[in-house]
């Protein structure tokens, strides 16, 4: 990094450094949550999300508005970071921005209104994803606009090329997955159904696993740089254990129906 600032303005360097020092924050909370997670800790939203767990975790927030509440910092943050960008963003930053910004619009302004009956979120679930959310919007965005070009003037055209297309190609594999999972009970129906069709033919966390897939691709078109690459790894620890949960759950509830050739994460793998 020193290099790509040596002649830039303190002011630049220094706010580049601090999003770099935001990255190593967000790897070191990837790493913790994952020992968690692992550990057997589930976080508290959707199935897990029981009444009376504890205390701890709050009132009930519903999931429609908590899905819009805590995914908009990276809404508003993708405008922000356009608006008050320092110049003329290159085509490469506008592709990263474009990526980041279409994902969360989707997640705050669409998903949550194709979700019919969904379950409550904790307040304190809902209060984290919040506070990530704002934290890495800003540091995704403002590091795309502000100070990714130096970076970027490195990456070979075909890399940021395949990383695009990875990323696609993870985000209509987790729409596809999640319009499975609000399709599988008719209306008036409640309880679990065994999710089959797409990516759930292999794996039981199909919507998970497209996440992960469209992260890496992002990580991947920004030249692996420290801050989209964090993301990417601390999506795979937040998410990656709640597939393992997801299929020890499926396996534990539907026993011999569920098809034992499935993995939980990775398909044929993990």
């Amino acid at each position: 990094m020193p290099a790509l600032y040596a002649n830039a303005p303190a002011e630049v360097a220094d706010e580049a450094g601090r999003l770099v020092a935001l990255a190593w924050c967000l790897l070191g909370c990837g790493a913790v949550a994952a020992a968690v997670l692992v550990a057997g800790v589930t976080a508290p939203y959707g199935r897990y999300n029981t009444a009376g767990r504890s205390w701890i975790y709050g009132w009930n927030v519903p999931g429609r508005l908590a899905w819009f509440v805590q995914e908009m910092p990276c809404v508003v943050a993708s405008a922000t970071a356009l608006a008050y960008a320092p110049g003329e963003l290159s085509r490469a930053q506008m592709a990263l921005l474009a990526a980041f910004a279409v994902h969360y619009f989707h997640r705050a302004c669409v998903f949550p209104f194709r979700m019919v009956g969904s379950k409550p979120s904790s307040l304190m679930t809902t209060v984290l994803a919040f506070a990530f959310c704002a934290a890495n919007g800003y540091m995704q965005t403002r590091w795309i606009t502000a100070h990714a070009q130096p970076w970027l003037d490195s990456v070979p055209a075909l890399t940021m090329a395949t990383g695009l297309v990875l990323f696609v190609v993870g985000m209509a594999i987790n729409i596809h997955s999640d319009s499975i999972l609000l399709n599988l009970r008719k209306p008036g129906e409640t309880g679990y159904v065994i999710p089959r069709g797409g990516m759930f033919d292999y794996v039981s966390g199909a919507n998970f696993f497209g996440e992960i897939v469209e992260w890496l691709g992002f990580a991947l078109a920004g030249g692996c740089h420290l801050v989209p690459l964090s993301f990417a790894l601390f999506t795979m620890c937040n998410i990656g254990p709640r597939a393992l949960h997801h299929h020890a759950w499926y396996l534990t509830k539907f026993r011999d129906e569920y098809p034992r050739h499935r993995r939980a994460l990775v398909p044929f793998v993990l």
